[in-house]
């Protein structure tokens, strides 16, 4: 199960987190819980780690952070899953490593890195 103190204390310390530290104690714990939610979707309980929940909750406060009607509207057409967009002489391209999940890209190399590990272990020579 997901633990709010030792998320919260992680992200409390790391640089980089205002939006996170602007949040009222409500707030932090509601991010905190979206964060563990949207993971659970996808990878297995035993992998969410303090860390890793605390990478997606960074994430995702600084994606909520996007001022402005343009920023919402850009942030719908990416969760759409669009790959670019272009409107009066202005074009946007999104990353085409992008997922259109809501996963944070450190969660998800962070993944990538343990699959190769796991499956590099495996291999050997049988003498």
């Amino acid at each position: 199960m997901m633990d709010f103190a030792k998320t919260d204390a992680y992200l409390l310390r790391l640089s980089g987190a205002e939006n996170y530290k602007a949040l009222t104690p409500v707030e932090k714990e509601e991010f905190v819980f979206t964060a563990y939610e949207r993971l659970s979707l996808y990878y297995a309980e035993s992998m969410l780690t303090p860390k890793v929940v605390a990478l997606q909750t960074l994430y995702m406060t600084k994606s909520a952070s996007v001022d402005g009607e343009e920023g919402v509207a850009l942030q719908n057409i990416r969760k759409a899953g669009a790959k670019s967009y272009s409107l009066e002489g202005v074009s946007v391209t999104f990353d085409d490593n992008a997922t259109g999940d809501g996963i944070a890209p450190d969660v998800l190399a962070y993944f990538e890195l343990l699959e190769s590990q796991k499956s590099r272990a495996r291999v050997g020579r049988l003498v």
